[in-house]
């Protein structure tokens, strides 16, 4: 049967749908967790990690057949409704560090607050630029950096560690500004959001180039309003067996090089156009010339 456009679309969409779901059951980040040492760690009630993660994989695997099911639907002409109602129900863990405060919460203090328990050396002072009571998208900020205009961008993670299936993916980059010159930010900009585990980026190209392992991707506004409108994978394998310690600390030398790290028993394979698979066992600090897309481990963990 010949299909217009609009049905085309229909099925590329929900392709795309369960390519997502599918990739993060394939690829789930926090592999150490999952299937490694880690993953034996017993906490109240006697729950593993290995428990509570697995159940979450097999509510991925619900997930991707309900949208498998979806594609054949869309291919026959049926709009069949997509419905997560029918996967496992996620097992309930109870924190083993509970605060003082009902409910095991803790007290967490405030910017200002937080100021006046601080010693800064003779001649030196701290100034609060932004907080999260100011700006509520400042959950768990994992990095920070400074643009050309002055304003402060913030790769910030509330799905930390890595995202639960059926919660909404929306890791940040943000933009924060201060527009009337008062030492504080006053302004908060999303450039990017629906991003998953940003553990680090710098400025490049006119865009930005942010970990997402296993990929680098580089983002770039290019209409002016500060949003970004291209997103592209442009190096590929970077491990995420722990996300605590994925690609990270973006730096560029004056040459134009970009130098991040990575942390123990990771297991990176990169490939590039100038020589076949490049493994990485446990950390090191990698080196990457975007220009050329050359790749090299700078410093081995040995």
């Amino acid at each position: 049967m010949e299909q217009d456009d609009s049905s085309l679309e229909l099925i590329r969409a929900a392709v795309v749908a369960k390519n997502f779901t599918w990739f993060h059951r394939y690829h789930a980040t926090d592999g150490y967790n999952i299937y490694g040492e880690r993953s034996l760690l017993e906490y109240i009630d006697d729950i593993s990690n290995r428990d509570v993660f697995e159940r979450e994989m097999e509510v991925l695997d619900a997930m991707t057949a309900n949208r498998d099911r979806r594609i054949w639907a869309v291919a026959r002409g049926s709009n069949l409704e997509l419905s997560d109602s029918n996967t496992p129900a996620f097992i309930p863990v109870t924190t083993n560090k509970p605060g003082p405060l009902p409910g095991g919460k803790y007290a967490f203090l405030g910017g200002d607050q937080a100021i006046s328990k601080m010693t800064p050396a003779e001649g030196m002072k701290v100034q609060l630029f932004a907080t999260e009571e100011m700006f509520p998208e400042m959950v768990n900020p994992v990095q920070m950096a400074f643009d050309t205009k002055g304003r402060l961008w913030v790769a910030v993670w509330p799905s930390y560690p890595h995202w639960k299936p059926k919660d909404k993916m929306d890791d940040k980059l943000l933009i924060l500004e201060d527009t009337d010159g008062d030492g504080r930010a006053d302004l908060c900009k999303t450039f990017a959001g629906g991003l998953h585990d940003p553990t680090g980026f710098e400025f490049w190209g006119g865009g930005v180039l942010v970990a997402q392992a296993p990929y680098i991707v580089f983002l770039k506004d290019i209409d002016g309003d500060d949003v970004a409108d291209i997103r592209e994978p442009i190096l590929h394998g970077i491990d995420s067996a722990d996300t605590h310690h994925t690609a990270n600390s973006f730096t560029f030398d004056p040459g134009g090089a970009l130098y991040f790290q990575e942390g123990v028993f990771h297991r990176s394979q990169i490939e590039t156009i100038y020589h076949g698979s490049m493994r990485n066992n446990d950390a090191c600090v990698w080196r990457f010339e975007p220009r050329t897309w050359k790749v090299d481990r700078y410093v081995p963990y040995n």
